[in-house]
């Protein structure tokens, strides 16, 4: 069976590495007998290091801007993996050109696996705990969710395209995703090592002097490793199910976390750095969530995947994980930002 040939955006995010790291510790040197990846990066130089660790892989230099040629480059290949940005409308709908070009041409209808994001399922309670969690089984709430949330309207053009006949979309939404990546890729420093949510809670605490939530802090945050994503695409990847398009939704997640738990521990370590007045969290002022943009502070941000559970994915890592990871994150961004540690 010849290899499969995949396009890869994202080669060198956070999660985009930790997939190739996945890749090269299942086949290794055999790597190139299974997939033909092109990795398509705006680093030449970088996508050069990552071909020279993958057995096989090739580069291109390609941008989310660079429409014509994404739709070029999506015809080539029986699998699309956009992992790059998930609220790229005019880029989605290059690669949706290029792949539909390759049914037209072919007869086979390719793969598009394209990660989305838990903002979806966002409700916002002011800073209270919902009892309303939507399953990646539940495709008519699902495709249900407003146009105007964020992502929704990239999701529905992917949707639209499997509906139409001519791609099979596999849409996998990452709830909170943290941990270090573990992985050659990562070990060779060639992709982004940390996930953003943490930096919307430091930032801000070091500019008031303290971290801030919204009311009581109990709204919950599904959480997942970032290892457990892509051990979650490369489970799809390898055994693409029966569910896609509209019944194409994969949450990742393993249990989730209430807010005032993720403040209180950022808060005690950067007291204990000396760079806050205090050790627990503070309301934010109405003023403050206007400057800051945090309104997710108060957000319930949670799901459950049992559609994904039912493909064969079983994550390794826990939530109690999470708490030690805010610590770590903490000091590193403070390191980052003030050069003090």
């Amino acid at each position: 069976m010849p290899p499969k040939s995949v396009l890869l955006f994202g080669a060198s995010g956070y999660i985009g590495g930790a997939l190739l790291s996945q890749l090269h510790a299942k086949y290794g040197s055999t790597l190139a007998e299974h997939y033909r990846i092109t990795l398509a990066t705006r680093s030449i130089e970088k996508g050069e290091k990552i071909k020279a660790i993958l057995p096989g892989s090739q580069t291109i230099k390609l941008s989310l801007q660079d429409h014509a040629e994404i739709e070029r480059e999506a015809q080539k290949h029986e699998i699309d993996c956009q992992i790059a940005d998930c609220d790229d409308l005019e880029a989605t709908h290059a690669i949706l050109r290029g792949l539909k070009a390759r049914k037209e041409a072919t007869g086979l209808i390719p793969a598009l696996y394209h990660t989305s994001g838990a903002l979806i399922y966002f409700e916002d309670l002011g800073g209270r705990a919902s009892s309303a969690v939507i399953s990646d089984l539940d495709s008519d709430k699902i495709n249900a969710i407003p146009i105007e949330i964020p992502h929704r309207n990239v999701d529905n053009a992917i949707v639209e395209a499997d509906e139409a006949g001519y791609v099979l979309s596999y849409i996998l939404v990452p709830t909170i995703v943290f941990g270090k990546p573990s992985g050659v890729v990562h070990d060779h420093g060639l992709a982004n090592a940390t996930g953003m949510a943490i930096g919307h809670i430091v930032r801000p605490a070091l500019d008031r002097r303290a971290v801030g939530q919204i009311g009581p802090g109990e709204n919950l945050w599904s959480v997942v490793h970032v290892d457990d994503v892509a051990l979650l695409h490369l489970y799809l990847l390898e055994n693409p199910p029966s569910g896609h398009g509209r019944d194409g939704f994969y949450n990742a997640e393993h249990g989730n976390t209430a807010f005032h738990v993720i403040a209180e521990a950022s808060a005690r370590t950067l007291s204990a750095l000396g760079v806050t007045d205090t050790d627990r969290p503070t309301s934010y002022t109405s003023d403050e969530l206007s400057r800051y943009q945090v309104p997710f502070a108060g957000w319930n941000l949670i799901c459950r995947g049992d559609r994904a559970r039912r493909s064969g994915w079983t994550p390794e890592h826990y939530p109690e994980e999470f708490e030690q990871y805010v610590v770590e994150e903490t000091k590193r961004l403070v390191f980052q930002l003030t050069g003090k540690f």
